[in-house]
């Protein structure tokens, strides 16, 4: 009786569990839909020597450009906004394209500081994404890692 009672106590914590983690995650696709929003920058890092080392004061050189957000939209398209401080004499605002394809996200707005990426799409929470992709955008073909929140 025991023995029967703890199968399906087992079973049940099992199935429960199951359950609640789908339910959790199903949001969180990686999908046009499911990351479409309004972003920030949190993080750029190259790789060097086998170990991620930030750079994101580097590649956002100007003050200006850090506080900065785009919009993923759902139509694919991408709206970037020159938000907070404004770089002058010009701002920054443009618009370009986006899609996700399997574990890929495509960045194709050629203004932005890290112009036209593919990157592969290493974790997505539903508010934060790290992907990573190789770039020359130093003259030098690197390996970044780039982290964004959703706001």
């Amino acid at each position: 009786m025991r023995k029967t009672l703890f199968i399906a106590l087992s079973s049940l914590l099992v199935i429960c569990s199951c359950s609640k983690s789908g339910s959790s995650s199903s949001g969180c696709q990686k999908t046009v839909a499911g990351i479409s929003g309004i972003y920030k920058i949190v993080s750029i890092e190259a790789k060097v020597l086998g170990s991620y080392v930030d750079v994101t004061n580097t590649v956002l050189a100007n003050p200006c450009q850090q506080d900065d957000k785009f919009e993923l939209k759902t139509d694919k398209s991408i709206i970037y906004t020159d938000a907070g401080t404004v770089c002058s004499p010009t701002p920054g605002n443009t618009t370009g394209s986006w899609d996700v394809v399997g574990n890929t996200i495509s960045l194709n707005v050629s203004t932005l500081p890290i112009p036209n990426i593919s990157a592969n799409i290493s974790s997505y929470n539903c508010t934060t994404l790290v992907a990573t992709f190789t770039s020359a955008i130093t003259g030098v073909s690197t390996d970044y890692r780039i982290t964004i929140t959703k706001l």
